[in-house]
């Protein structure tokens, strides 16, 4: 460690020493060997070559002498070295200036990683992928929950949200209210009867109704959110959609921040990871934006363990994100994918939710997760258009939507977002030979499709021979069938639909597409 030791010769040159860290501040005694004392005051340290610099009345700035401490001037000695009569002696075993000098270097290393990461926002890791996305979500005040097992930092990570996000509450640290859910029951959420027939508010609920009313942000935790049980969980549907407990409207629409003063996050386990852990009901889950909760390395727990547990963020929402151009961007591309996407009962796209008993590959029901339905939609809007108004990258983009409505509903949006060119499905229907055929697999499958939503949006007999004259001209120009069957399906689907029976009644297949579609078809079993 470095060890400073009182001289009377005022400032001397700088030599090389180690400091000994308490926490976040530095603790320097003038007269004796750091250790944990009352009289150890923080100070700042500027590391000059192989030198230190103390001062805790200053930040540390490069000179050539070492500036007056607290309790007097301070000295540096080489290490393993104490002053004597004569000269410097041998002191303390080296081991612990090296120890000391490890941790000084990794404190070192962290910051410079920091720095790289916010000059280079696009080289996230996938850890940091999922908690910038995180960030943001909570941001935005979307309901967010963190999953992951007990122990990897989920609390912790929310506690520093608070200090991480003061920039959005007039420089002040944003307070977080815990609500542990298997310790609580509907009347800790929905508040106790009175005798004028309404719902007293519970404490909590009162606290942050105050806090909103004076302009002052919130983040409500709901830990152990896969504890609850269901009657629990109902009594949080209104306190999580509408921000209301009992009679109490905890974040009202006329306060200072018009409704988006309290950010509401939840921490939970899986099923494996506790033996109290379950399942979330479909409507607690369709909620609330999901993210695996990525456990920490080497590094990040030492960062924490050294700094505190922060979470910077490489990119801030801005206050206005609501009226920003990002924000009507994803509006306007999540509704033209909604639309052009449409497609029969076979493959739905606004609202699919999984069956009840399907499981995920962690063992989990998917209806405990993100799923697409038109309240996760929105959610997925707001999460892609807070993404959009922040900068962030499209990785951070792509989880954010994700965890509204899956992987897979996510993925087909994005592949949509990439080809802003494709044609228009109702031109072809008007002119099906005039298409232009682009021999992209990705475009030839959307479009195909979009084409088979067409026809269903609006059957009839003349749309419907149309849609098929455009495969027979897709599959002239391209010959890829097995691109193009998917569309076909749909379209033998709409002419199975009892729905259609007369409407369809007339229509009979063309010899190229007996020729080209049919085995294939008749193969997978739907004709």
């Amino acid at each position: 460690m470095y060890e400073y030791q009182k001289t009377n010769a005022g400032l001397g040159q700088i030599q090389d020493g180690v400091v000994n860290i308490f926490g976040k501040g530095i603790g320097v005694s003038p007269a004796l060997p750091p250790t944990p004392a009352p009289h150890i005051v923080p100070a700042n340290v500027g590391i000059f070559g192989s030198g230190v610099a103390v001062s805790p009345a200053r930040p540390p700035y490069p000179v050539t002498g070492i500036e007056s401490c607290a309790m007097g001037n301070c000295g540096a000695y080489p290490m393993g070295t104490v002053p004597t009569g004569n000269g410097t002696q041998t002191g303390r075993p080296l081991w612990q200036y090296a120890a000391v000098g490890g941790a000084i270097g990794l404190g070192l290393y962290i910051f410079s990683r920091r720095a790289r990461m916010r000059m280079n926002p696009d080289k996230l890791s996938d850890a940091e992928i999922v908690k910038q996305a995180a960030g943001l979500t909570i941001q935005a005040g979307i309901p967010t929950i963190l999953w992951g097992p007990p122990g990897i930092g989920k609390t912790q990570w929310v506690k520093g949200l608070g200090k991480a996000m003061a920039f959005m509450n007039k420089g002040e640290p944003v307070k977080v209210i815990t609500l542990i859910g298997s310790t609580k029951d509907p009347t800790d959420i929905g508040g106790m009867p009175n005798i004028e027939g309404g719902l007293n508010p519970p404490s909590w609920a009162a606290e942050i109704q105050q806090r909103s009313v004076l302009g002052q942000r919130t983040i409500l935790f709901l830990d152990e959110f896969s504890s609850m049980s269901d009657i629990v969980h109902a009594a949080l549907l209104r306190v999580v959609n509408e921000k209301v407990a009992g009679d109490t409207d905890f974040d009202p629409k006329s306060g200072p921040l018009r409704g988006h003063a309290v950010h509401i996050v939840g921490a939970a386990n899986r099923k494996r990871h506790g033996a109290s852990a379950r399942d979330l009901p479909p409507p607690a889950a369709n909620r609330m934006i999901h993210f695996e909760w990525p456990s920490p390395t080497a590094v990040e727990w030492a960062e924490g363990m050294l700094f505190g547990w922060k979470s910077p963020f490489y990119f801030e929402l801005p206050t206005d994100w609501r009226q920003s151009a990002g924000k009507r961007q994803a509006l306007e591309e999540i509704a033209a994918f909604l639309k052009f996407r449409e497609g029969p009962k076979h493959d739905p796209i606004l609202f699919a939710m999984p069956e009840p008993r399907e499981m995920d590959e962690r063992g989990s029901k998917r209806t405990g997760g993100p799923w697409p339905s038109p309240r996760s939609w929105e959610l997925a809007a707001d999460a892609l258009g807070a993404t959009l108004a922040a900068g962030a990258p499209k990785d951070v983009q792509l989880t954010a939507v994700e965890g509204a409505v899956g992987e897979g509903a996510a993925g087909e949006l994005f592949t949509f977002r990439r080809y802003e060119d494709l044609p228009d499905p109702e031109a072809i229907l008007r002119k099906p030979y005039d298409w232009k055929v682009d021999p992209d697999i990705v475009k030839l499958f959307i479009t195909s499709q979009a084409i088979a939503n067409a026809v269903m949006r609006k059957v009839t007999l003349d749309r419907y021979d149309r849609a098929w004259q455009a495969m027979e001209h897709a599959v002239d120009v391209t010959d890829d069938v097995p691109t193009l069957v998917m569309a076909a399906r749909s379209l033998v689907d709409i002419k199975k639909d009892p729905r259609y029976k007369d409407v369809l009644a007339k229509w009979t297949p063309t010899p190229v597409v007996m020729k080209k579609f049919y085995p294939s078809l008749k193969k997978m079993g739907w004709v």
